[in-house]
């Protein structure tokens, strides 16, 4: 489409090295809440991972309204051993990804835009808000199921590194991801980063949320 054609052109920016990405955790798009679950901490890892299972059983039997096979949460069913590796791995890079926030919460100096996510943030950030313009602070599922975020995602292929392994994503920034354990969403690599992109560039790591982590 001509709309899919644009995506493609506005993404040949981005020049992130072609990377092998090996073992694919996530065969499919799955941005679903995992909801109606209790899983204590982050802390073990283990924690999340019968939930984080859960959630992915949900997801194969439910197909987006309108996308082509193979697509945003195309039902592919996962190795079981594989599926348990992304668990953990997912579980484990919330906790990363939530250290490197807590810089922030510890040092009002320590702009938000500073924290690495990926090698090439300014570019991957722009990227994403020349095609989405939605605000990013607090989501909903539904939004990241769109055929816009589809079509760019699928532009990530190569461009972001694991770009679809499956990654935790809180739906309010405001909160940590212990606060609403219970709704986070299960999104592709590359969807997580633009979206932290944006929340750090945006203004949702200001210093009124550093005060209110500290309180």
């Amino acid at each position: 489409s001509t709309h899919s054609a644009q995506l493609h052109a506005r993404s040949r920016q981005y020049s992130a090295p072609r990377s092998a990405l090996g073992h694919r955790f996530l065969k499919r798009c799955a941005c679903c809440s995992i909801s109606r679950h209790r899983c204590g901490t982050l802390r073990p890892l283990t924690t999340l991972l019968s939930l984080l299972s859960e959630s992915l059983r949900r997801c194969s039997s439910s197909r987006v309204a309108g996308t082509p096979a193979n697509a945003m949460s195309d039902a592919i069913t996962n190795d079981p051993e594989l599926e348990r590796k992304g668990c953990a791995a997912a579980a484990e890079y919330a906790q990363i990804h939530w250290a490197k926030l807590q810089r922030l919460v510890n040092d009002d100096a320590v702009p938000a835009e500073s924290i690495e996510l990926h090698g090439n943030d300014r570019r991957l950030y722009a990227c994403f808000r020349a095609s989405i313009s939605e605000d990013v602070a607090v989501l909903r599922a539904e939004q990241l199921k769109t055929r816009i975020w589809r079509d760019l995602l699928t532009c990530m292929d190569g461009r972001v590194k694991d770009h679809n392994f499956m990654t935790l994503l809180r739906p309010d920034a405001a909160l940590s991801y212990d606060d609403q354990r219970e709704n986070l969403f299960v999104v592709p690599r590359a969807q997580f980063l633009m979206i932290e992109l944006a929340r750090q560039r945006e203004g949702c790591y200001d210093g009124a949320w550093r005060a209110k982590r500290r309180a």
